[in-house]
């Protein structure tokens, strides 16, 4: 669908950007990205993906991730 279309799009530029660097910059760069992309996720999980699922075992599973997705945001930033 259109929401995962648009998020593996932006993980693919984020990985063709880290390509060109190496050691520490590639580091930093590396953690910069998935603060932006756990940002992003946990974005679409609370207003777009959750709010949205009609079919309530994928509401749930849904709702089950936001919190591991919220940790790896916090342990990134």
């Amino acid at each position: 669908n259109p929401v995962s279309m648009s998020m593996e799009q932006m993980g693919a530029g984020q990985v063709g950007q880290l390509s060109s660097l190496a050691g520490a910059e590639r580091d930093r760069m590396y953690i910069e990205k998935q603060v932006v992309l756990h940002g992003h996720t946990l974005d679409m999980l609370t207003h777009v993906l959750i709010p949205n699922a009609r079919n309530a075992q994928l509401r749930a599973e849904l709702e089950a991730a936001r919190p591991a997705v919220m940790d790896h945001l916090n342990r990134a930033k």
